[in-house]
């Protein structure tokens, strides 16, 4: 039975109709319906109309998480909104199906998958986002061959994490695949370090266990201190950490062996913003462009830097004649709106929210983030830190940096971003 809630709850979060339910979660409206009526899907009726229903985005994701934590795919009992899920147990790491161990894939077939996942391996030495969607190709068709090649699940695992926090697919669910591609990897050999590494990625970014995350990333570094998949991990963890001149230190390291990684470039000119070297952080990601690469997340990097140094003025003119790179992404218009809203220009600012908005309801990346920046601007810093809470719930890229990011510290100080803290975890050095 479908319970009735206000038509005005959570209103800009809010999916109206089965068909619009069904389009983001990508089934059919039957599938969906029938989630609902056996596994408790949770869809709501508008007040005094029968046939009118709705369902929160947020809500659809927690469901998710809880569903992909059982076996079978049937969701655990509902217990109100969580975050993100639990962690994976020893349990769930078993050492493999039968049906893997066959021995009916012969030595060529098992050769080709090899010599594919060494392929998208190499790839990652001169990554961009635009490349991912390649790579995840090249595993997929690598684990076509041969199923048991633990090198391609691993790999798969760690470009859905990579993707969910740079690229355009939706999170949590891009991490929920990322998973189960590692629970597979786990049942074909779960003492690889690049097993190891991605088990302490996920620790970090979907379950937020801190500790078992550092734990991982540092096993794997005291028997390999060049491995990079921990590597990259590490300095992630500092950045959530606070401890910024670490980050830029081993990143700056990694760099020495990858300069021609735009992901890591992008990162390293983040964390340089975040300890407010703005001009380093745009100096950076100047290079990167001069050999031709492009991110969304450099442009949001440079917009972030770019409003610091010019002021919202400034920013404002560069990027309405000087930097259409800037438009359709949201961080930058996330920044946008803040330097309309402090410039006086309030309506162009509410027209900024009011498209951050649209995307945000169907949680695509990014979009919460840069909605709070707009909000910071307009001064509502309760709806702001609501914003930055459902970023963190997703599993952002950004959320990990909200200890140190200055265009937030209007709100740190303030009781709804205490409040915010008191409901989250955040590492300690």
């Amino acid at each position: 039975m479908i319970p009735e809630m206000d038509e005005e709850t959570f209103p800009e979060t809010r999916l109206d109709s089965w068909k619009s339910i069904a389009q983001y979660l990508d089934h059919s409206c039957r599938t969906v319906q029938r989630w609902h009526s056996e596994s408790g899907l949770p869809v709501y009726r508008l007040q005094g109309k029968m046939r009118s229903v709705f369902a929160f985005s947020n809500e659809l994701d927690d469901w998710l998480l809880r569903r992909s934590r059982t076996e079978g795919g049937e969701p655990l009992e509902l217990r109100g909104p969580v975050l993100l899920t639990e962690p994976l147990s020893r349990s769930e790491q078993g050492q493999g199906h039968a049906s893997l161990r066959s021995n009916v894939i012969s030595v060529s077939t098992t050769s080709q998958s090899q010599d594919l996942s060494a392929q998208a391996a190499r790839m990652w030495q001169v990554v961009s986002p635009s490349s991912l969607k390649t790579i995840a190709q090249i595993y997929r068709k690598a684990l076509d061959l041969d199923p048991n090649n633990p090198n391609a699940f691993v790999g798969l695992a760690i470009t859905l994490i990579t993707d969910g926090l740079v690229g355009e697919i939706r999170t949590p669910f891009a991490y929920i695949c990322a998973r189960i591609a590692l629970r597979m990897a786990m049942e074909c050999d779960p003492e690889l370090p690049s097993v190891k590494s991605t088990e302490a990625w996920l620790k970090m970014i979907l379950e937020r266990d801190w500790h078992g995350a550092r734990q991982g990333f540092d096993e794997v570094l005291n028997q390999n201190p060049e491995f990079m998949l921990a590597l990259f991990g590490r300095a992630l963890l500092y950045i959530a950490e606070g401890s910024l001149p670490d980050a830029i230190d081993l990143y700056q390291k990694i760099e020495m062996k990858r300069p021609l990684d735009t992901i890591l470039q992008a990162r390293l000119s983040w964390c340089e913003y975040l300890a407010g070297q703005y001009e380093t952080a745009r100096a950076r990601i100047a290079i990167v462009r001069n050999f031709g690469g492009t991110d969304v997340s450099l442009n949001a990097v440079d917009a972030l830097a770019s409003v610091q140094l010019e002021g919202p003025d400034g920013f404002i003119h560069r990027v309405e004649s000087l930097a259409p790179d800037f438009q359709n992404q949201p961080v930058p218009q996330g920044v946008l709106g803040y330097a309309y809203a402090l410039s006086d220009q309030t309506q162009k600012a509410l027209d900024v929210l009011g498209a951050l908005n649209e995307s945000r309801v169907q949680a695509k990346p990014h979009y919460a983030y840069a909605t709070a920046l707009t909000l910071i601007g307009l001064n509502e810093g309760k709806k702001a830190v609501e914003c930055l809470e459902q970023s963190y719930g997703q599993g952002s890229l950004w959320s990990l940096g909200f200890l140190s990011d200055p265009i937030l510290t209007s709100l740190r100080s303030g009781p709804e971003f205490q409040l915010f803290l008191s409901r989250v975890t955040y590492p300690t050095a």
